[in-house]
């Protein structure tokens, strides 16, 4: 599977500077970035819900595609295993009545046992609108999970997950990046750096920098002038960790 974007993003106007970027399975993917940068219309665009301002995405004809927000909806009235379901079966309405399709029912089991591994143990048919925030990021998580997508673009996927969680998530993710395209946005740079494999930086007006890859040496000034912070460095066991100073770059 190869995902390629060329061109600029942008809402009626180009927030970027050109890009040309080629995305493959094998490494998890994350974009990082301020607000504003870009972060969201770059998975949006990737994704297919947005046009590129001006360019193209080229992806295999045969590819699903999904995207996941970074809030979990409001979905009243449904079961865990419903919403599950909305993932597995897409349009495919009859097994709502129905379920004996044998893929469904591995995915299924497949989804119990991940939510179990998130802490998740109320059981499947647990109303949905009665889980906490993160609660539902998880069940929304889960199902893009065990979806039939081979490009999947999460869109700060921990913003609402404890620490724990957070380390189940990018272990799954990471495993799951074998065998489909995965690209997410987040906003800590240091959980970006020491789980994700690629990473890719966006700034407000400019283009789309790397990948750096984990365990390899980054442009520090350039992380300084993207977020307008100045960082000091740190090692450990080849990972490397930054911690803003207690002064902007004004």
């Amino acid at each position: 599977m190869r995902l390629a974007f060329s061109g600029t993003l942008g809402y009626g106007k180009a927030i970027t500077k050109r890009v040309e970027l080629e995305i493959k399975e094998g490494k998890l993917f994350c974009v990082l970035g301020p607000n504003g940068a870009g972060k969201t219309t770059f998975l949006k665009t990737l994704a297919g819900i947005i046009p590129p301002f001006e360019g193209k995405v080229s992806v295999e004809d045969s590819s699903k595609k999904l995207y996941i927000s970074p809030d979990p909806p409001y979905l009243p009235s449904l079961r865990i295993i419903d919403v599950i379901l909305n993932f597995i079966i897409g349009d495919r309405k009859f097994f709502l009545y129905s379920i004996s399709d044998d893929n469904v029912t591995k995915r299924t089991i497949m989804a119990e046992e991940i939510l179990n591994t998130f802490g998740l143990k109320y059981g499947m048919d647990y109303e949905y609108e009665y889980l906490s925030t993160g609660e539902k990021s998880k069940v929304m998580l889960t199902g893009a999970l065990v979806s039939e997508a081979n490009l999947l673009f999460l869109d700060e996927p921990n913003s609402h997950l404890d620490l724990r969680s957070r380390i189940i998530l990018y272990q799954l993710l990471k495993n799951e990046s074998n065998r489909r395209i995965i690209l997410i946005s987040l906003h800590d740079l240091n959980e970006s750096l020491n789980f994700c494999d690629s990473i890719l930086l966006i700034g407000k007006d400019e283009g789309i920098f790397g990948p750096y890859y984990s365990g390899r040496s980054i442009e520090i000034a350039l992380f300084e002038k993207i977020y307008g912070v100045s960082f000091d460095v740190f090692e450990k066991d080849n990972k490397i960790f930054l911690f803003p100073k207690d002064k902007t770059n004004t």
